[in-house]
């Protein structure tokens, strides 16, 4: 504990270093400011008579005493002056000489009260020395003092644990305390055994070695244990504390024998003896769904009492603050251009990454650390990463292809159709299951479909339920759905057998859809060798027939005949989609019907001329009957037109009248309806008027929200989050 690198200390690292070493030193609680550079203001208190303190935070550790003096008196001055506060401290990682304090003194008087209050490296660094408890808080302060260093060093342990030291000072560059971590912590000091398990990309390993750094710090000799329980046996020493570090015990696939001959009890005598000899500790990290699998294949494991030492990561996301210092310290430390870093700080680009749903760190370091690779630009890194966040599947890549055996994957293939959003029963899922691996040629029975779902839960899937007569299962997380409908999409699986093993029309009709969200010629083109039996499926399942008979109750719901053109343009879309003869046969059918129609209520010439563009595009529709229709809808544009009184329309009639306006314009171009050119200002008119109100809405959020527009985030940035934007966005390039 005898030197600090304050260099290692990213700027807001070094401003929440100050804050909590100025507040002992004042004593007084001091609040960390957002205005950044403009203002001056990085630390402040403001007391009840109104008088001000400020602690102004100069993080610039590679400059010299004369360019801070310099740039103090030059641009900080004019600042100081403005804002007058009462007292007026300056901490600094420049090392500050007599001749640059005696400088400032007189530079900055009246508000600097005499060199005490001008805090240099060395001076920060001595008080940092006398309080302990504040370096505990900043890891990568005392990772990187001399006497931590050598204390992860010394001895010959293995080779390994050097290399371990070398990764936790790499990880804790970008570490950020977690609730997930402080969790891990307290096991850890409670069992003095740890397993730390959750899929991938939760932060189990960085959570590990963070807790290796920590013991490390309290004098702890590291061993990195790998691949066999036993080294931690060779390496034991009484007289020695020590922390064993097991990453990945279980390996990385859930391919063959998870651990070595007998190693299953060993480990358990292992944990055993760590527990009952003081200054031992031990944490090893796996998959859950390895984990999960393992004590199916180890009895001992799934006999021996486990929950007080097994800690789950949770993925769930992380709330705004917490994300905005991950992210912040991801790309602070990031080797991408000065310029792109401050790009990062423009507020619509940080405040979507911060608030978005599928923040994850391990998408964020992967988008920086590939930039400049494989042909990815540096240049445009934060859109780069925006768009990685759009399409968080990739994280599931290498755990389904790689690491999940043939029960798991067509467990996943056949919930890949199924309703999982809304939940699927074990029931349900087991009868598609079976009849899917009997037809690709892998029978399997429901025990093995019991253990694979085991694996699965808490990694890909949730299960849940009162009995095994009673469970459900959904995805644990949007983005998996996302990435196993792409793998259907892409052809990963035997799609023919998995069609022929859905009986209800209901799967059959969520496959299409599936495929037309994807636009997938794949998926569809197995449809349409189904003609007869998917023109069923969409009309039960995909349009409304009418009348209809509800399927969740007995009740007939009448439709009126807008619904009855509604019905014809989704039978139309579904026809062109799979390519359906007996589907357009039904729909032709229908609009030989259209003399006995005329539209009446408010909004149907909409639905009537969104039918005449379907039908327009149609390759499967007889052009005689195109023709027809369109004289129809051209008809009862004219019909709308005629006599055209503003006043007279409102709500759905405006909408109405725009379309015939568009109908006429388009169909009947050489047509000239009375009351044509009053139609279209009416329609201008009234969409100057929706802009407008529009407008005035975004405006009045803007105002309540007290922020810019942030591209659809409603909630006004913490002050966390806007410092961090701010520090971000004045990054310098040198």
């Amino acid at each position: 504990m005898d030197d600090f690198d304050l260099g290692r200390l990213s700027p807001y690292d070094f401003e929440t270093v100050c804050r909590d070493l100025f507040e002992q030193i004042l004593g007084l609680p001091l609040e960390i400011f957002s205005e950044g550079p403009d203002r001056g203001i990085d630390l402040r208190h403001v007391a009840e008579d109104g008088s001000t303190t400020i602690v102004q935070c100069k993080h610039w550790p590679r400059a010299s005493s004369a360019r801070l003096v310099r740039m103090m008196l030059r641009e900080e001055l004019p600042k100081i002056s403005a804002l007058q506060p009462d007292r007026y401290l300056l901490a600094t990682s420049v090392s500050l000489t007599a001749a640059a304090k005696d400088k400032l003194v007189a530079g900055l008087a009246p508000h600097v009260i005499g060199p005490g209050d001008l805090y240099g490296a060395e001076q920060l660094v001595a008080e940092l020395g006398k309080r302990q408890e504040i370096v505990e808080r900043h890891f990568r302060l005392w990772l990187s003092s001399t006497g931590v260093l050598q204390s992860l060093l010394r001895k010959e342990s293995l080779v390994r644990s050097a290399d371990l030291r070398a990764d936790i000072e790499k990880c804790a560059l970008t570490f950020v305390p977690t609730p997930a971590f402080a969790e891990a912590e307290r096991r850890l000091a409670e069992q003095d055994v740890c397993i730390v398990t959750g899929g991938p990309g939760v932060g189990k390993t960085t959570i590990a070695k963070m807790l290796a750094a920590k013991y490390g710090f309290q004098g702890y000799e590291l061993v990195a244990v790998s691949p066999d329980v036993d080294e931690i046996n060779a390496a034991w020493r009484d007289d020695v504390p020590q922390f064993f570090y097991y990453d990945d015990f279980l390996g990385r696939s859930t391919f063959g024998d998870k651990l070595k001959k007998n190693e299953d009890s060993r480990l358990l005598q292992i944990i055993e003896r760590v527990r009952r000899t003081p200054g031992k500790r031990l944490v090893l990290t796996t998959r859950d769904y390895l984990f999960r699998q393992a004590e199916r294949m180890y009895g001992t494991l799934q006999d021996a009492v486990l929950s007080p030492i097994l800690y789950f990561v949770n993925p769930a996301g992380f709330d705004a603050d917490l994300a905005a210092q991950l992210l912040y310290s991801i790309v602070h430390h990031s080797a991408i251009p000065a310029a792109e870093k401050r790009r990062f700080g423009e507020r619509g680009t940080w405040t979507r990454l911060v608030y978005s749903e599928n923040f994850n760190p391990r998408l964020a370091e992967r988008t920086l650390g590939l930039s400049g690779f494989f042909g990815t630009p540096t240049e445009q890194v934060a859109e780069q990463m925006l768009a990685n966040f759009e399409e968080p599947e990739r994280v599931w890549e290498e755990v389904v292809e790689g690491e999940l055996d043939d029960a798991c994957l067509h467990v996943l293939e056949v919930l890949s159709v199924l309703d999982v959003d809304s939940g699927v029963s074990v029931s349900e899922l087991a009868e598609i299951w079976q009849r899917y691996t009997r037809a690709i040629g892998t029978p399997h029975t429901l025990p093995v479909l019991h253990r694979a779902l085991k694996v699965l839960d808490g990694a890909l899937l949730t299960i849940w339920g009162h009995g095994a007569e009673d469970l459900w299962v959904g995805v644990h997380n949007a983005s998996v759905l996302e990435y196993l409908e792409g793998r259907l999409h892409r052809g990963r699986c035997d799609l023919d057998a998995l069609i022929d093993s859905f009986t209800d029309p209901e799967h059959l009709a969520r496959l299409h859809v599936i495929g037309s969200n994807l636009l997938d010629g794949r998926i569809n083109r197995k449809l349409r060798e189904r003609a007869q039996a998917m023109a069923d499926v969409v009309l039960e399942c995909l349009v409304a027939p009418c009348p209809y008979s509800s399927r969740f109750s007995n009740r007939t719901y009448s439709i009126g005949r807008t619904s009855w053109i509604a019905h014809v343009t989704d039978v139309l879309a579904h026809a062109e989609s799979l390519r359906s003869a007996p589907l357009v046969e039904h729909a032709v059918g229908d609009l030989e019907e259209l003399d006995d129609f005329r539209p009446g209520d408010a909004g149907t010439f909409v639905e009537l001329a969104e039918l005449l563009a379907t039908v327009q595009v149609s390759v499967l529709v007889p052009r005689p009957l195109f023709t027809r229709l369109q004289a129809f809808v051209v008809g009862c544009a004219r019909d709308l037109l005629r006599g055209f009184a503003r006043e007279g329309f409102a709500g759905w009639s405006r909408f109405d009248l725009s379309w015939a306006v568009n109908v006429i314009k388009e169909h009947a171009p050489g047509d000239d309806p009375r009351s044509l050119e009053a139609a279209e200002l009416a329609v201008a008119a009234w969409r100057r008027q929706d802009d407008e109100a529009f407008a005035r809405k975004v405006e009045a959020r803007r105002t309540a929200a007290g922020a810019d527009d942030v591209g659809g985030v409603e909630e006004s940035p913490s002050a966390v989050i806007e410092r961090l934007r701010v520090l971000l966005a004045s990054t310098p390039d040198d």
